[in-house]
Formats: C-alpha cells, structure tokens, sequence
C-alpha cells in the first residue's frame, strides 16, 4: 500500500494530525467577536432610589471592554442608554437590580449618534476647573429624599422641549 502525502487531506482516512485538530477542544471555544450593542434602559417610576443601588448596579457590570452610560434626547424625550460589547451582562445585571426597568436594543439606524448625510453635528467637551480625581459634588443617599434632589433632574430638564430634527446625547 503506499503512503499518501501527510499534508494532503482525505475525509475517509485522516491522518492522526487531522484527527487532532477536528478534535482539538479550543474550537469548542472559538465564538465570534461580540458586536457593539446600543440599549436603552427606561427605569422604574418608583422604588427606592440609594445612591448605593447605583454604585453596586455599575460595580456589577463586570465586563473586561469598556461600556458607556449615556442620556439621549431628542423630540420625544429623553432615553438612558448603555453602549457596551455584551448586551447581555449589561441587560442581566440591571433587570437584576431594577426589575421592573425595561432594557430594549437600539437597531444601528436609530443610533442617536450616527449623523445622516443631511445634518450638521458640533460637540463640546465639559472640564472641572479642579483637579481630575475629585468630583464635583459628593451625594450622600439622604440627600435623595429631598423632592427635586434628583441629580439628573437638571441635566435631564436641559434635554427637555428639543424642536424638531434636534437629538442631544451626553
């Protein structure tokens, strides 16, 4: 019988090399890059709002990427959203910890950010005029109980009453 070539490859009769490598368990493994996700989070209307429920929501989002909070607003109103890598972490660790929040994906042509070929777009960049490491305000979760404490209640007011063909995202 003679010997075939090792490097060339007969489905009826593998070599043990071939053999290795449709067996080799790092193929199990193998999965797809994960594409960006855009979610948008509409909290609960009531239900106890601590400031540490938030810091333990953020600390639970462990992903190894980078993800964005972000508030978008446009005509309608304005939206929380996340950016993230796995929208699956990001969607189990809120619905964790705010139940009864709806967690809805953002379809590409829906981005707030992405700008069609008819509109102008402008930025502008926000620095404390202290050091970096120190925030501008420290809350405390007492100061949440006082009616319209609510820290986004001001950013959330300038994202109020857009004109038509408007969007903000911050």
């Amino acid at each position: 019988m003679a010997s075939r070539p090792t490097n060339h490859f007969h489905p009826e009769h593998p070599t043990e090399s071939e053999l290795l490598m449709r067996l080799n368990p790092l193929r199990l493994f193998h999965r797809e890059p994960p594409q960006p996700v855009l979610l948008a989070v509409t909290p609960p209307r009531t239900g106890e709002r601590t400031l540490l429920g938030v810091e333990n929501l953020l600390g639970s989002i462990a992903v190894p990427e980078p993800f964005s909070l972000e508030l978008s607003a446009d005509p309608s109103g304005p939206r929380l959203m996340v950016r993230c890598l796995d929208g699956e972490v990001v969607r189990g660790q809120v619905a964790s910890h705010y139940p009864q929040a709806r967690v809805e994906r953002i379809e590409p042509p829906d981005d707030p950010l992405r700008i069609g070929a008819d509109e102008r777009a402008w930025s502008l960049s926000l620095r404390s005029s202290g050091p970096e490491f120190l925030p501008l305000r420290i809350f405390q979760d007492r100061d949440l109980l006082d009616p319209g404490s609510d820290p986004l209640l001001a950013p959330l007011g300038a994202l109020a009453n857009l004109k038509d063909g408007e969007r903000v995202v911050a």
